[in-house]
């Protein structure tokens, strides 16, 4: 509950619940140089073409992770697909509901052997 709060550590505490190591720190570092990124786009020409890049980083990381949340808590691709639209909506449901967490993380990038 306390990590909730937490400005960045909630958004690492979400990716690493849902998603194997590698794609967890990927989608965080996502995030993070996104967020970086942010003060940038005040400078006029150059905030656009940052806007331009960063964009669709965050939009591809937000639908990565929204859609792998419930898919740890064991829902169906419905679900999942309902989360990328409308992700508080479907947080309270995996949050109210009385199912488990199942621990199935998703795995996009996989872990080396060495």
């Amino acid at each position: 509950g306390w990590k909730a709060i937490i400005p960045f550590y909630n958004l690492y505490t979400i990716s690493d619940i849902a998603m194997t190591k590698p794609t967890s720190i990927v989608v965080f570092v996502i995030y993070m140089v996104a967020y970086a990124l942010i003060p940038l786009t005040f400078i006029p020409y150059l905030g656009i073409v940052v806007s331009i890049l960063i964009s669709p980083l965050m939009y591809v990381a937000a639908g990565i992770l929204n859609f792998s949340l419930p898919k740890a808590f064991g829902k169906d691709v419905g679900i999942c697909v309902l989360s990328i639209f409308f992700p508080p909506i479907v947080r309270a449901i995996l949050a109210f509901s009385k199912e488990p967490y199942e621990g199935t993380k998703v795995t996009i990038i996989p872990a080396s052997n060495n």
